[in-house]
């Protein structure tokens, strides 16, 4: 199928009760997403993207509800996630101290772990007004200057050698991280946009 709102090629490769459905874009070259639709056919008409499942027909891109295709049950909602590799200083073991965003609220880190030492910190929870920040254990973004923020809480186990227990410390040492970032809404419902533009993390060099 050809989406021309995304203008994307979309393959969806299907067996059974098991499918993908990718999109690729020739600008750059590459498979750009994954989706979580389950389409049997679809076509672009008069600029407007369409697709089948089974024997209906539906529009895309004309509903507020976003991350939900297709009516009823046929497509639960399912959160957009990005998995992103943060390595800005490559070859040096780094301590990642902070987690920082642009983009819109709503997005919450999960799996935030390092590669080396194993060392993993807490998931990192939306921003939200009502939160107290400065609660023990409680990891979320807090929005600073258009841009949201959060330190990096240890979350590994004891270790060889540990001076300090994990948890007592901030940061998560390694050379390279990978976090999983994910759209949060509440009863399933995504009535906005979320939006990233950009993810940095705070590094110093590690001193052992």
């Amino acid at each position: 199928m050809y989406d021309n709102v995304k203008d994307q090629y979309v393959v969806s490769l299907q067996n059974n009760s098991n499918y993908y459905t990718l999109g690729y874009d020739e600008s750059s070259k590459g498979w750009v997403s994954f989706y979580s639709y389950k389409p049997s056919s679809g076509f672009t008409l008069n600029n407007v993207f369409y697709s089948f499942r089974d024997a209906d027909l539906y529009t895309h891109y004309t509903s507020n509800n976003y991350n939900k295709f297709y009516e009823g049950n046929l497509n639960p909602y399912e959160e957009s996630k990005v998995t992103l590799v943060i390595n800005n200083t490559p070859s040096a073991v780094k301590v990642f101290k902070t987690l920082a965003y642009e983009g819109t609220n709503g997005w919450q880190a999960k799996n935030i772990i390092t590669n080396d030492s194993g060392d993993k910190a807490f998931d990192v929870s939306q921003y939200n007004t009502s939160l107290d920040y400065d609660t023990p254990g409680l990891s979320s973004f807090n929005k600073k200057e258009n841009k949201y923020s959060s330190y990096l809480k240890n979350n590994s186990d004891f270790g060889n050698n540990d001076i300090l227990f994990a948890q007592e410390i901030s940061g998560i040492k390694g050379m390279y991280v990978s976090i999983d970032l994910e759209t949060y809404v509440e009863s399933g419902v995504q009535t906005s946009a979320k939006e990233l533009f950009a993810v940095s993390s705070e590094t110093v060099l590690s001193s052992n």
